[in-house]
């Protein structure tokens, strides 16, 4: 398989965009199979560009074309909130896949076939790895996340994470380009093991699949014991359009009011839950006056009749910071006396009593709507913030993650929106004792787009992650309830207004991943370190 690699039809851009489009197959139409050869083309092309000696910027331009039509055909429908936004999403996610795949084959060139096919694998899982923890934060294209529309095939992700599908996934292609490039210049004996080697990869994890997934039936059984008897559960979906609705025609107490109307349809004294959407109260709150806001206190008072109830609520809280302290990176001037204060987007825990209120602050924001990256740095960039309502600019977060509990002592994890989508993150609940996780998020932004119903599946990984019962309440959808399998048992599509009576069963056990989580882009890191070395000491030996 040495010398120049002749590219498919003698056209690499033809490579680059093909690559590009079997990639967004999955995001957009949820045909994920499509994954396992996907990067076929792209292999060919970055082998052409090893062999041929191509120079930096030339590579750059051909992997950088590959990537961007993956991304902009797969998040192209962030432009329903924001046009720039996903402008400048796609552009520079592009830019900075197209340089891992540069330096990638900057590094093959020089350090030989070995180097740069394990260069690959652990270079392109650093970078998932990097983009789930860094406030430049978008795990939305990570490759494990491409299997999201099948739970049933991935529920070893309870050891792995969604890292672990990425790396099936790079595994499978690099087996099957050798196997199609190769075959005709491997022996007989070598041929069968490549051919075998490939059909165990392809397979074992539908196995491994089958094998783990627990069974569902009312309660979890098997593996997934359940912890004591089920719980009631209670999910609001208002359908309030976030552009003509949330923000200006309607109030607080209006919005409150539809939620409330729609719960007691389903409400009965043994409902221990009830879960209304992201900024539901759209207002701003100041925590010190929290129980006194007119809101707040409705909910409280419909709360009188179930008092075993507690309500999960999306909304935004102030904090004020007086001059004589130091301010936080996110602080706002709020007078020229010096005073500061922060803003979050929140989830409130009420009960039918002033006492029972606690309340949690999302930790993990929008680019470009709820923060901009180190804003220690940038604070001046706070004005080019992209308003989707409520408070405009970078929010503040807490340290570390809130578990809510109920008066029979389950522990419910609040998940705001974007929250959902990082695997490591989640898993922060369940080690600080979420028995049940519960998404409050509003998708109505892109409108009827993948863009929602990714978020919708994406939610299942978490469940299979975790191995916990999943409820989720979207303003204008989806929501549902989905088992520890992945399973849903329940559903709102989009753009209705309803409500949802489920039967949840806590948790108690810690799966492999919650323990451990993202170990394999750590161990990335020590892969790329060492193969670093490793490259430069070879060519060392080499030369002398």
């Amino acid at each position: 398989m040495g010398g120049k690699v002749t590219t498919w039809l003698g056209k690499r851009w033809l490579l680059a965009l093909s690559g590009g489009l079997l990639m967004c197959l999955a995001w957009e139409f949820d045909l994920w199979p499509f994954l396992f050869v996907a990067w076929l083309p792209w292999l060919h092309l970055l082998r052409d560009l090893v062999h041929s000696r191509t120079r930096f910027w030339k590579t750059y331009g051909y992997t950088y074309l590959s990537v961007f039509v993956w991304n902009a055909l797969s998040v192209w429908w962030i432009q329903g909130a924001t046009f720039g936004g996903m402008i400048g999403a796609v552009v520079a996610m592009a830019a900075c896949m197209a340089l891992v795949l540069t330096l990638v084959v900057q590094g093959w060139q020089r350090f030989g076939n070995a180097w740069g096919i394990a260069a690959l694998l652990v270079g392109w899982i650093g970078f998932e790895y990097f983009f789930h923890n860094s406030e430049i934060s978008w795990p939305w294209l990570t490759l494990g996340n491409g299997l999201a529309s099948a739970p049933w095939a991935v529920q070893w992700y309870e050891y792995t994470g969604i890292l672990g599908g990425s790396l099936w996934i790079l595994l499978s292609n690099l087996l099957l380009y050798y196997l199609l490039v190769g075959w005709k210049e491997l022996v007989r004996k070598a041929r069968l093991i490549l051919l075998t080697s490939t059909v165990l990869l392809l397979l074992v994890p539908f196995v491994l699949s089958y094998l783990l997934t627990p069974s569902v039936e009312g309660r979890v059984e098997g593996r997934v014991e359940g912890r004591g008897e089920g719980i009631e559960v209670v999910i609001v979906q208002p359908n309030v359009d976030p552009w003509n609705e949330k923000f200006s025609a309607l109030t607080d107490e209006q919005q409150v009011e539809r939620m409330l109307s729609l719960a007691s349809e389903k409400m009965t004294p043994q409902t221990r839950l009830l879960v209304m959407p992201e900024t539901a109260i759209p207002s701003n709150i100041w925590i010190q006056q929290i129980d006194a806001t007119p809101a707040v206190e409705r909910i409280r008072t419909f709360l009188h009749a179930y008092p075993q109830c507690r309500v999960l609520v999306g909304t935004t809280l102030l904090q004020y910071q007086q001059s004589e302290e130091r301010p936080s990176k996110t602080a706002r001037s709020l007078s020229n006396d010096g005073d500061w204060y922060d803003a979050y987007n929140a989830a409130l825990w009420l009960g039918d009593s002033v006492g029972d209120t606690q309340y949690y602050f999302k930790s993990k924001l929008v680019v470009g709507v709820e923060m901009l990256p180190y804003p220690q740095f940038f604070r001046f960039l706070d004005k080019l913030s992209i308003n989707l309502g409520g408070m405009v600019g970078s929010l503040g977060t807490q340290e570390r993650r809130t578990v809510f509990k109920t008066p029979d002592n389950v522990g419910v994890a609040p998940i705001i929106c974007y929250e959902s989508v990082f695997g490591d993150f989640c898993t922060e609940y369940v080690r600080n004792g979420a028995n049940l996780l519960a998404i409050i998020t509003n998708d109505g932004w892109w409108g009827d787009t993948p863009g929602y119903k990714n978020h919708f599946n994406y939610a299942k990984l978490r469940a299979i992650e975790t191995r916990r019962w999943l409820v989720r309440s979207a303003n204008t959808g989806i929501s549902g309830v989905i088992d520890p399998a992945g399973n849903v048992h329940q559903r709102l599509g989009w753009w209705l207004q309803g409500v949802i009576r489920s039967t949840v069963y806590p948790q108690s056990q810690q799966t492999f991943y919650v323990l451990w989580g993202d170990y394999l882009g750590r161990a990335s890191y020590f892969c790329i370190l060492g193969l670093i070395i490793g490259g430069f000491v070879a060519r060392f030996r080499a030369r002398h």
